[in-house]
């Protein structure tokens, strides 16, 4: 589906992706783990346009996604932030139609039956006429979700999802991650969370210093690691 080739990303005289390759296929469920400061978010921002590699390319379906319309190629591959990203002046039910409305991939009445079909999925069909200020971390992080959901993608990107929430709340996001696993979304997910890593995973990505490291199952990457500076972070994250 997606392929990064030889991908190198430069702020300035920081390196923060050195020479990155991977593929992303249909039904995958990658977990990408590493020390912060690694080039995990920056991964996933080039992968959704947000950010240009300096050099190397990211192949989507056979086209550099350069050549393609960001906003379409948005639809197909989505993606939910640490924060949120929710317009604190909208409701639930504006920050959910408002893509689909004026990028005319929905109409109002197709907007509104989605947004409400979702919502009445993850039990928050109570919380449409909220302002986000009004929601809980767990839920702002649930509408995110489901705000991606609304244009149907083939691949959603999570950048540390559950990053900003309180440790009762995590479980809310991580549960509504397994079913959109289980329903076939292919889905590439920047986590600290480890046990969750773990269980969830078809293939675990290790970065450092911007760079794969080791790339395998979850068996491999957590229990029979390659390389010392996997066994060092593994052995650190374990104290």
């Amino acid at each position: 589906m997606l392929k990064v080739t030889k991908v190198t990303k430069k702020f300035d005289t920081t390196l923060a992706l050195d020479n990155v390759s991977l593929e992303i296929n249909k039904g995958d469920r990658i977990v990408i783990i590493g020390p912060s400061g690694c080039g995990k978010s920056t991964l996933l921002r080039c992968i959704n346009g947000i950010e240009t590699p300096t050099s190397g390319k990211i192949v989507y379906k056979g086209t550099n996604i350069e050549k393609l319309d960001k906003n379409k190629f948005r639809q197909k591959v989505g993606m939910v932030f640490q924060n949120y990203n929710l317009f604190n002046h909208l409701t639930v039910k504006e920050n959910l139609t408002l893509a689909p409305i004026k990028l005319k991939f929905l109409t109002i009445e197709e907007a509104f039956s989605k947004a409400t079909k979702l919502l009445n999925a993850i039990k928050l069909t109570s919380k449409i006429n909220e302002l986000p200020q009004n929601l809980s971390g767990g839920e702002k992080q649930r509408i995110a979700i489901i705000r991606s959901l609304m244009l149907s993608p083939e691949i959603m990107l999570f950048d540390e999802p559950t990053s900003s929430l309180d440790p009762e709340m995590i479980n809310e996001v991580l549960e509504l991650m397994k079913k959109l696993a289980n329903e076939g979304m292919t889905m590439v997910v920047v986590s600290h969370e480890m046990t969750f890593a773990e269980s969830f995973a078809t293939r675990v990505i290790f970065m450092d210093e911007g760079k794969i490291i080791e790339e395998g199952t979850s068996n491999q990457i957590f229990n029979q690691p390659k390389t010392e500076r996997l066994q060092k972070f593994l052995d650190k994250i374990k104290l």
